[in-house]
């Protein structure tokens, strides 16, 4: 795969995590501009997310009908549309609507940019070129929100949206000069699809509890960190600075192994691994500020090597609906993530935090039962493309 298609849906993907993460250092400000609770401020993060998760498998659907390459111009389109959007908007209602029409246009961005980089990619580095283009989104955690929330203090909130809208109208081009040819769907490609909405329902599964126990921890890690043990903020930046390093990489590595080891036993493999690190979390969070954060690497070095995984196994069985599937899969992710975020709340209010690594670790090693489960036989043969490497 050329490296600048790579680098192009690299810094599309960051795009699309940048909008997703900054929102939150944005919600004090929307609070006070529109007179309205952080409550209400947040329906705009809600409203996003819900609609990613039902849009998602449509818009994927789509893009395997009539064309990735046109998918994904349609989506950025509308996704400028929307960022120009929420920066002239004048109320919270307005705000709320253009963040609903954000996450539909990001749930036909991010699966229609794994599939064109997995139909792309040679099969013997397919799984590693996955991981790569996942950095991209991990890495608006550390690089693209944090700037933007900085950059937000200089200018105003409204010209950070619009900076984002001309992004992504920059992209636009860029991304149609990129995908200029699709091998797979240059023919028409109307071949019949590979496997029901069951099918496809059932082989994400394993993604829901691997969000449930990452985000779970995650979404609660700062204020658990500062409030149950008294790390102070600058502990708690260098905790949430080895996390981050210790994901996008792991996410770049968990490719490269994936190729080599084939997804299905690494995906098994890295949630018992992630359960066992989120044990030893539990177990040392009570301990030196340098004790924990190496802890963190640890666990987020174990999670992240099933994303890439999880996308290769997908692609491998789904090949004929690649972006359907991965929509699929961007869906689970979304739903694990609300899901993780309730069940953590629960028991870190019940319980406090140090519980939730412990109580999060089984949901990992669930999904790894799971994962044993619904990657077992495969039910339709796999294109010739991928059946020598991974048969």
């Amino acid at each position: 795969m050329p490296k600048v298609k790579l680098l192009v849906a690299w810094v599309t993907l960051l795009l699309v995590g940048t909008d997703l993460f900054v929102v939150s250092p944005m919600l004090g400000p929307w609070s006070r501009e529109f007179g309205i609770g952080l409550d209400r401020a947040g329906l705009a993060v809600t409203g996003f997310s819900v609609a990613y998760v039902f849009s998602a498998p449509f818009a994927g659907s789509w893009a395997d009908r009539r064309g990735r390459r046109l998918a994904l111009t349609v989506s950025l389109a509308v996704f400028a549309a929307a960022n120009l959007g929420t920066a002239l908007a004048a109320g919270p209602v307005m705000l709320i609507v253009v963040r609903v029409v954000a996450g539909m246009a990001a749930a036909g961005i991010t699966p229609t940019v794994f599939a064109l980089v997995g139909g792309t990619a040679a099969p013997e580095i397919k799984a590693w070129t996955l991981g790569v283009a996942t950095s991209g989104l991990l890495s608006a955690l550390w690089l693209g929100a944090p700037a933007g929330a900085l950059l937000s203090q200089w200018i105003g909130w409204r010209a950070v949206f619009g900076c984002l809208a001309g992004f992504a109208v920059v992209l636009l081009v860029i991304n149609r000069a990129s995908w200029s040819v699709e091998p797979e769907t240059a023919d028409g490609d109307a071949r019949p699809v590979a496997g029901s909405a069951w099918d496809k329902a059932t082989a994400v599964l394993p993604t829901t509890l691997w969000a449930v126990a990452v985000y779970g921890v995650y979404t609660y890690l700062s204020s658990g960190l500062r409030l149950g043990e008294g790390w102070s903020s600058g502990a708690v930046g260098v905790g949430l600075a080895t996390y981050g390093i210790c994901a996008v990489s792991s996410s770049v590595a968990g490719g490269r192994i994936a190729d080599r080891w084939r997804p299905r036993p690494l995906i098994v493999t890295a949630l018992l691994g992630t359960a066992a690190a989120l044990l030893l979390l539990g177990v040392v969070v009570g301990a030196a500020v340098p004790v924990v954060a190496v802890a963190l690497g640890v666990f987020a070095s174990a999670a992240y090597l099933v994303f890439p995984a999880q996308q290769a196994e997908l692609l491998r069985r789904f090949d004929r609906e690649r972006s359907a599937v991965l929509a699929w899969n961007q869906s689970a992710m979304y739903v694990g993530i609300a899901a993780g975020s309730a069940f953590g709340g629960f028991v870190f209010s019940r319980w406090a935090f140090p519980v939730l690594p412990f109580a999060a670790a089984v949901s990992a090693a669930a999904g790894a039962l799971v994962a044993r489960w619904v990657h077992g036989p495969v039910r339709s043969e796999p294109s010739a493309e991928h059946a020598g490497r991974y048969a």
